[in-house]
C-alpha cells in the first residue's frame, strides 16, 4: 500500500492529526474537479518509472483550497520491477498568488499610457508662472492635440490653446 508521513498530513490540515493513514486522508482532501487526474498522475510514474512531478489542488477541512507542487523518483529494484515511490510534496499556495500578481501588473502596465510632462517654474515676473518645457507621446495622445508648438508657453494659455482647438480632451469637456 502507499504511505503517506505526517507532513503530507500537515500540507492537508492546519496542524497535525492522528490518522491512521496520512496518504488516504490527503487524497480524501484532492479538489473534486481534480481527484479523476490524481490516479492517473500516479499511474503514470508507475509506468515510466524515473523521476515525476504533478501540481494538485487541496481542500482544507476549513474550506481553504491550496496548491501543492510534488515531484518525486520511482524507487526499482535491480531487475526494474517498482518497490516504491519516494517524493516531497510542496505547498506553493501562496508563491503562486505572488507570481499571479506579478504578471497580472506586469500586463496592466505594459498596456497602460502615461502622460508625463515637465513644466519650467519661473518666479519672475511675479506671479510664477509655468512653462511647458517636455512632453512625452502619450501626453500628445491624451491632450489630443500637437504639443510641439506649446513648448515654452505659460500653464493657462497651454490648456486655453487646447480648448480653443476644439480638439483636445479638456475642449470637450474632458478632466486633463
Amino acid at each position: 500500500g502507499v504511505t503517506g508521513s505526517d507532513s503530507l498530513l500537515r500540507c492537508s490540515v492546519l496542524q497535525p492529526l492522528s490518522r491512521p493513514s496520512p496518504f488516504k486522508f490527503f487524497v480524501s482532501c484532492i479538489h473534486p474537479a481534480e481527484r479523476a487526474r490524481f490516479p492517473r498522475e500516479i499511474e503514470l510514474a508507475l509506468q515510466h518509472k524515473g523521476r515525476f512531478a504533478y501540481h494538485v489542488l487541496i481542500v482544507r477541512p476549513n474550506g481553504e483550497q491550496r496548491s501543492l507542487d510534488t515531484i518525486g523518483d520511482v524507487r526499482t529494484d535491480a531487475d526494474g520491477a517498482v518497490i516504491g515511490l519516494i517524493g516531497t510534496c510542496r505547498d506553493i499556495t501562496d508563491s503562486a498568488r505572488r507570481e499571479d500578481q506579478i504578471r497580472f501588473y506586469g500586463e496592466v502596465f505594459a498596456n497602460v499610457e502615461i502622460a508625463l510632462s515637465a513644466w519650467q517654474l519661473d518666479v519672475r515676473p511675479y506671479p510664477p508662472q509655468l512653462r511647458l518645457v517636455a512632453f512625452n507621446p502619450a501626453t500628445a495622445t491624451i491632450a489630443g492635440v500637437p504639443l510641439i508648438a506649446q513648448m515654452g508657453h505659460q500653464l493657462l494659455s497651454t490648456f486655453q490653446a487646447l480648448a480653443a482647438t476644439g480638439r483636445g480632451r479638456a475642449g470637450a469637456g474632458e478632466a486633463v
